[in-house]
């Protein structure tokens, strides 16, 4: 009896185990949506796209390279006042310099250098006397309240520094200008390029001097020769890509 009692035990618990082995089911993956990578490449030139989508009837000038080989040893100062409709407010030989777009202050007056703005922390307007037009590959003004674009309050305009990206084409380039003027003015301006198909060097710099020492005649109108006015300068740009 105990035999037939356990023979039965084990007959009902196979086949418990024999039911409750079933087929479970999932979500199926047709309804689950992948996962998506999206990349792309950065806009080089997305102020361009900026400005025609969003400044129409705006006047946008860029300044022939023609023109700026002339004024690779001088100022950024020099080369607006003399290039261009833009006011330059100077302060005189070794003073600061800001510009000022149609009737604009100069700090409603932007100063962009690839995009990213140029001030002195001190003032909070940038000082275009202290750049020199041969750092830059290319040079634009953006006039009208289509500047705000780039940054809160340039209602008046924004003057536009760019340097060329790499194009990692073999390339060697040297150029080298020189000026001078009276009072012991003197200039230099070097622009460099080594670049292959991996790696490039470029380097621009400039110098500049002046004695400024003028004669002036005194309350007492004696002859006399300003002592106080030498000036000094040096900037460079220099920069290495990698492909």
């Amino acid at each position: 009896m105990q035999r037939k009692v356990a023979s039965l035990v084990a007959f009902m618990i196979c086949c418990l185990l024999s039911a409750g082995v079933t087929s479970a089911f999932g979500q199926s993956m047709k309804d689950t949506l992948r996962e998506v990578h999206i990349r792309s490449a950065r806009l080089k030139k997305l102020h361009e796209d900026i400005r025609q989508d969003f400044s129409a009837g705006q006047q946008h000038r860029e300044i022939d390279s023609a023109v700026r080989s002339f004024y690779q040893n001088r100022s950024l100062a020099q080369f607006i006042s003399e290039q261009s409709s833009v006011f330059v407010k100077s302060y005189g030989v070794n003073g600061m310099a800001t510009l000022s777009f149609r009737g604009a202050s100069a700090a409603q007056s932007a100063v962009l250098w690839n995009g990213v703005p140029l001030s002195n922390p001190s003032l909070g307007m940038a000082d275009i006397s202290l750049l020199h037009t041969g750092l830059f590959d290319d040079i634009s003004l953006q006039y009208g309240s289509s500047s705000a674009l780039y940054g809160s309050g340039n209602v008046g305009g924004a003057l536009l520094l760019e340097n060329k990206p790499p194009g990692f084409s073999r390339q060697e380039h040297a150029a080298l200008t020189l000026g001078a003027g009276s009072f012991g003015k003197k200039n230099i301006a070097l622009k460099t390029v080594l670049q292959n198909e991996r790696w490039r060097f470029k380097w621009n710099t400039f110098y500049e001097a002046a004695k400024n020492n003028f004669p002036y005649r005194d309350a007492a109108n004696h002859l006399m020769r300003m002592e106080n006015a030498h000036a000094n300068g040096f900037g460079s740009i220099f920069s290495v890509d990698y492909n």
